[in-house]
């Protein structure tokens, strides 16, 4: 799975493991994990509000998660194990009601300093791209379809773009301009990312993993793009024979847009509208209303669903800390204690200007 270019490791485990049902996000570095499911629902959903109700556990070296899934490089997970059975409940009790998710990062194997780089660059690409009308006949002949089903337009008329378009539209329609919105607002989508690795194990004693990633994922719609930044450092050490101590630490900073172009407009605007402004000094600008009183999907109609109307962004700044003893018993075979502490620090931000 590391091989591959998921966003997270939950990504990856998508149709790999029967049961377990993640669904794909609709913008770049989306998180799901909210509304994914291990083997069904315990809880009816009435709204969105409740869908983290069947949300599993997440456990990440032995210690309960409560983070984002993207704080976690795929480059670092070893191994993901998923469990929804009497042995989940006996470990972790009614909190594993919905499943719990197991993820166990990497450490250092070698005697000696081993470094791993890692890096891919691609491009993505629409699963389903929709298809709009390219014909100008055809788009005549199903708006005139259209106003007579409507009554607007008596059924003799033909296609006479003076009477089935309005004035805006035949401005457009008489200068010989046509616009395919869907390509508008669509981006060419890259994705790459960088990550960075130095782990070891000196003389048995002392296992270390340090860690430090960059991804940077570009959506399929104008203005979708994030960037991540992760850190990780795990080390242990074995003091004596019966006390073994050790610490993760992981840091995550991380940004993506708070509003993108508007599909929803760009499936439905007309082909024959404006683009840009048309007064000298202002041509580079997107028009507001591309088609008379219809709003551009740059614009939108408001600043909550406006791409171009103010700078929106979210900004996260994760701190997660765990630290941990363990005693082995030398009077008693196979019994050790382990504790374990945990702090976290969680900062989410909506930047608009």
């Amino acid at each position: 799975m590391t091989q591959l270019a998921n966003v997270n490791a939950l990504v990856a485990l998508s149709s790999k493991i029967p049961g377990f049902n993640y669904s794909p996000t609709t913008d770049a570095g989306g998180d799901n994990t909210a509304s994914m499911t291990i083997r069904g629902m315990n809880s009816i959903i009435t709204g969105p509000s409740e869908a983290s109700l069947n949300k599993p556990l997440l456990v990440v070296d032995g210690s309960i998660f409560n983070g984002s899934i993207n704080e976690i490089a795929m480059t670092d997970v070893e191994s993901i194990d998923v469990l929804k059975d009497a042995s989940s409940a006996a470990i972790y009790g009614s909190r594993s009601a919905n499943g719990v998710i197991i993820i166990t990062t990497k450490r250092g194997r070698s005697s000696k300093p081993t470094v791993n780089l890692d890096a891919y660059y691609g491009i993505q690409s629409w699963t389903r791209k929709p298809q709009m009308v390219t014909d100008q006949n055809e788009f005549l002949n199903r708006r005139r379809e259209a106003m007579i089903a409507a009554g607007s337009i008596d059924p003799s008329v033909g296609l006479d773009p003076a009477q089935l378009l309005n004035a805006e539209e035949l401005e457009v329609y008489n200068a010989g301009g046509w616009v395919d919105w869907i390509d508008e607002v669509s981006q060419n989508a890259q994705i790459q990312n960088y990550n960075l690795s130095i782990s070891g194990n000196a003389s048995d004693k002392v296992n270390y993993y340090l860690s430090a990633g960059y991804m940077k994922q570009d959506g399929l719609i104008v203005g979708d793009d994030y960037k991540k930044l992760t850190f990780m450092a795990k080390m242990d050490a074995k003091v004596t024979d019966w006390l073994t101590v050790g610490m993760r630490a992981s840091y995550y900073n991380a940004s993506n847009p708070g509003q993108i172009a508007n599909i929803q407009s760009a499936t439905w605007l007309s082909p024959y509208s404006h683009k840009y402004v048309r007064y000298d000094g202002y041509t580079d600008w997107y028009e507001r209303y591309a088609n008379g009183n219809v709003a551009s999907p740059f614009w939108s109609s408001s600043e909550t669903t406006s791409y171009l109307w103010t700078d929106r962004e979210k900004k996260y700044d994760n701190l997660n800390g765990t630290g941990f003893v363990q005693i082995d018993f030398p009077f008693v075979k196979g019994l050790s204690y382990k504790f374990t502490m945990n702090a976290v620090k969680i900062r989410t931000m909506l930047i608009c200007l």
